[in-house]
């Protein structure tokens, strides 16, 4: 029996498949960032007048957050930037089709 032996695939082909690849993936990661659907949270949870305690903050947050100059006023729309999972149930289900 005759050992198999695969196709040869030209040089230029190649290239030309290396730049699919990269363009394929650079628009499968930035593509859902531009169009918004990744990424951060796009809300932010807020508290009338945070405080350390407010804002959930322990003694050794509290100095963390104080050692890199952060007051509560400052700190809470970072603190309070949270990602809300939300599923949308119709797109899953049209994504997974």
């Amino acid at each position: 029996m005759a050992k198999y032996k695969p196709p040869e695939q030209e040089k230029a082909l190649q290239f030309v498949d290396v730049g699919f690849l990269i363009v394929a993936i650079f628009g499968a990661l930035w593509l859902p960032l531009k169009l918004g659907l990744a990424g951060a949270a796009k809300e932010i949870d807020k508290i009338e007048n945070p405080t350390w305690e407010t804002l959930g903050q322990n003694p050794t947050m509290v100095a963390a957050w104080e050692k890199l100059g952060h007051t509560p006023q400052t700190a809470h729309d970072i603190i309070q930037n949270h990602f809300h999972y939300n599923i949308d149930w119709l797109t899953l289900i049209l994504m997974a089709a």
